[in-house]
């Protein structure tokens, strides 16, 4: 089994934002590269599950896509917020 853990910002278009090592690129993937990625995986994984928790603003947007469009039986996706929630930090709030 693998599981994925995205945390950070999450927009209402299922897109996750990110910067990578160097701090100066912004970057995004959206749960439909994540989907084509994982429906390509190696014959050798076909019997392995994937778990996406997700942990960020509009994360439900994922679970939403997932439950709408896809068939799930290796697949799933657990979210802190709704698809029109905003997650709340400890210290600040809804971020």
């Amino acid at each position: 089994n693998k599981v994925l853990w995205i945390s950070g910002v999450c927009n209402k278009n299922a897109e996750f934002e990110f910067v990578t090592e160097n701090l100066s690129d912004l970057q995004s993937i959206s749960y439909n590269e994540i989907k084509s990625l994982w429906l390509k995986r190696r014959q050798s994984d076909i019997k392995t599950n994937l778990l996406i928790l997700i942990d960020c603003v509009y994360g439900g947007v994922w679970v939403k896509k997932c439950n709408q469009e896809f068939d799930y039986k290796d697949f799933a996706i657990q979210s802190s917020s709704s698809n029109e929630e905003k997650a709340y930090d400890i210290n600040n709030g809804p971020s």
